[in-house]
């Protein structure tokens, strides 16, 4: 041996520091063969794991083209957003989404931001829903992206197709301002959350979604049941543009209110138009050379009950000794006029919090609706005949 050239008890020692080492570099090449060894375990393990997800997602987006009869390619790209269907292609798509549990790749689940459609902020309902929507959802720790629409269907599709395409929201709050949307009905299988708010939107191909809105009917018929119990009997109504639910809603309310008080409706009193100051204020003409003027009138808006006060003096008319007036919405400067406005009060930050609370959670669609509250200022008066 290499150490037989020593003396014993000196060739003892080194021969024993040299089998340390030896052991430690034993030991330490074993170490970095197991290491070695376990990340070829993984690398394969993780291989397979991927072969194994992609796969599944494969195979999940060709059932979905298969029930649809349609391409994978197509299913894809109306989820994406990037492409219109037939609305019969998109409900065959949809129903097929539905059928299959299928959820495409979506936002991060760290995103945080709520886009937020709405018509206009230059009417005060509008911008205080957004001041309140903001507020309820900073509180569950979310950032809102305001986006206007003018109320042009054109617009309130393409902002949702680009909220869709995207991809950087967690969810969708919509206040429309037409009575369908076809973008909307590629929202959920996107793998947004998605809440409709105010307006009740219909469409062939609209899944079931979470709705949050007021009771409109049953606010109106109220309202004119107040006028009523004052002795008028000739009620005249400004009503909304035609085709949202809102409209609609409030006109039943209000003729059903005057059939129950057994006065029959007079269609030369009811005005139909966009929630506008002007449009109240041009009705004037039309209300003084009918033959017999009415003596109250309910508003769909309280905007459009603001544009009307503002030009009755214009035409030789005090409000409320000629007439009597009730708004709708509870805007805040409606208490500030003069005189200040009677109104149906829309519950804006319950309306703020139902819609947060159902966009973050994982219940199945609801329709949540809130009353409209009553409240009686200085523009309705007692009719005591002219």
């Amino acid at each position: 041996m290499y150490f037989a050239q020593y003396n014993t008890p000196q060739k003892t020692l080194i021969q024993a520091q040299f089998e340390n080492i030896f052991i430690n570099l034993r030991k330490t090449f074993y170490r970095r063969d197991i290491l070695r060894n376990n990340r070829k375990v993984n690398a394969n393990l993780h291989r397979r794991f991927r072969r194994h997800r992609i796969g599944r997602t494969t195979m999940s987006i060709t059932q979905i083209a298969q029930q649809a009869g349609v391409s994978p390619s197509t299913v894809s790209r109306y989820l994406r957003g990037t492409l219109d269907v037939t609305p019969d292609t998109a409900k065959r798509i949809n129903e097929a989404v539905r059928l299959h549990g299928y959820t495409p790749r979506s936002t991060k689940s760290s995103n945080t931001v709520l886009a937020l459609i709405v018509p206009e902020l230059r009417n005060p309902f509008y911008s205080t829903l957004c001041q309140s929507l903001a507020s309820a959802a900073q509180a569950a720790g979310f950032s809102t992206d305001i986006k206007i629409s003018q109320g042009n269907p054109a617009t309130e599709h393409e902002l949702v197709d680009e909220a869709i395409r995207s991809q950087r929201y967690y969810g969708l709050l919509y206040a429309g301002f037409n009575d369908h949307n076809d973008a909307l009905a590629r929202v959920i299988p996107s793998g947004m959350h998605a809440v409709l708010i105010d307006e009740r939107i219909d469409g062939p191909a609209l899944p079931p979604m979470h709705t949050v809105t007021v009771d409109n009917y049953s606010g109106a018929y109220r309202a004119v049941r107040y006028l009523l119990s004052l002795g008028h009997r000739r009620i005249a109504h400004l009503s909304g543009p035609t085709g949202l639910s809102t409209t609609a809603e409030r006109l039943r309310g209000y003729s059903d209110a005057l059939s129950a008080g057994g006065i029959a409706q007079d269609d030369t009193i009811i005005f139909t138009g966009p929630y506008t100051e002007e449009f109240g204020g041009s009705i004037f003409p039309y209300l003084i050379e009918n033959p017999d003027p009415p003596t109250a009138i309910f508003c769909s808006s309280d905007i459009a009950a603001i544009g009307l006060l503002g030009a009755a003096e214009q035409y030789g008319l005090k409000i409320p000794n000629d007439l009597s007036v009730i708004g709708c919405d509870g805007i805040h400067v409606g208490q500030w006029l003069h005189p200040s406005l009677t109104t149906l009060q829309q519950p804006i930050d319950d309306i703020a919090h139902a819609a947060v609370e159902l966009i973050t959670s994982d219940k199945e669609p609801q329709h949540v609706q809130l009353p409209l509250n009553l409240v009686i200022r200085r523009s309705t008066q007692r009719h005591t005949g002219r």
